[in-house]
């Protein structure tokens, strides 16, 4: 018996390392941080977030649906819808005005995009995908145009820029403690685990 509870100090020393983190993780104060702009929150927000995102060849996630096209521009009261359509159609419809373009996924493997739309033939590459966002950054395009920045129609509907950036916030707030949480159980088990079987 006392070997056993020799052999369980490790294990017992460990939980503190395993624990500390996600204690400290927890206590962390969650506020929504102000930018300027979108641009700015999406610089902010996507590099934490790319681990969740689902990739181009994923067409289900994001061909056949309709996408409303977020701005922060103060003049922009338009409503453009964005439509992928199977086979490569594209479909921009602005306050009702439908027009037609197409679209195309590079061949390389790296969410790459390509886009004719009237005389613009247009590169861009995945920020970030996980319905009901879906953010594209183009090349070589200035920072305040980097980002052409959409959500479904019926999750973003109404929203101002701020508020579009607020739910992507949340949003992925919400998974990460999923995740925390999961983590958590997980560990607690398989502590439990190893301290049964050396008995």
């Amino acid at each position: 018996m006392r070997v056993q509870f020799i052999e369980l100090i490790p294990i017992m020393q460990l939980l503190p390392k395993i624990f500390d983190p996600l204690t400290r993780a927890m206590d962390k104060e969650d506020k929504f941080p102000e930018r300027d702009s979108l641009p700015a929150y999406l610089d902010m927000l996507l590099p934490s977030m790319r681990a969740w995102s689902e990739d181009l060849t994923e067409t289900n996630f994001y061909v056949g649906k309709s996408w409303l096209e977020v701005r922060d521009q103060d003049n922009f009261h338009d409503t453009i819808l964005h439509i992928f359509n199977e086979g490569g159609e594209y479909l921009r419809i602005v306050n009702g005005d439908i027009s037609k373009g197409s679209w195309k996924l590079m061949p390389d493997g790296t969410n790459r995009m390509m886009f004719n739309y009237g005389k613009a033939n247009e590169l861009y590459t995945l920020a970030f995908l996980d319905p009901p966002f879906f953010v594209l950054q183009k090349h070589g395009a200035p920072h305040r145009h980097k980002y052409w920045t959409m959500g479904l129609e019926g999750a973003v509907r109404g929203l101002e820029w701020r508020e579009y950036a607020e739910k992507l916030y949340s949003d992925h707030q919400e998974e990460s403690s999923s995740m925390f949480y999961t983590a958590i159980v997980v560990i607690v088990i398989i502590a439990i685990i190893l301290l049964f079987s050396l008995f």
